[in-house]
């Protein structure tokens, strides 16, 4: 349980940094109008857009971004005796990133946490022997 619950962490954190690169997270509306000499309005145009995070804040997003992937993947570095100890504090880091970013990108990363954090509370699995 604890590997598959590892590479759902992994999936779930790229697909959300990868989500947050690609969708639109900024939208602008900007209108310009001409006024004549007795204040009557001429002509207005307006104009909208929407941008990235990636063009709004430079590349230094994706260093931001790419905080909890590279926490998820911590638990499939370390030697198999630590392995469960290394996806809880994954999963706390990650759940730590989620809760200080969530006014704004973190809570999509609170499930990558959870599954970190279920897959060191329970390695083994449903109805699974400990000694095999």
């Amino acid at each position: 349980m604890l590997r598959y619950s590892n590479f759902l962490a992994i999936a779930w954190s790229c697909a959300a940094s990868l989500y947050l690169l690609l969708v639109p997270a900024y939208s602008t509306l900007g209108a310009t109008v001409q006024a004549s000499e007795q204040d009557v309005v001429s002509s207005a145009d307006h104009v909208a857009g929407t941008a990235t995070l990636l063009q709004v804040n430079g590349l230094q997003v994706l260093f931001i971004l790419a905080v909890p992937v590279v926490v998820a993947f911590i638990p499939l570095l370390v030697p198999q005796g630590v392995k469960r100890s290394a996806a809880a504090v994954a999963g706390i880091l990650v759940g730590l990133f989620s809760v200080l970013g969530a006014m704004s990108i973190g809570l999509l990363y609170m499930p990558a946490a959870m599954a970190l954090l279920f897959g060191a509370l329970f390695p083994q699995g449903r109805g699974a022997r400990a000694d095999v």
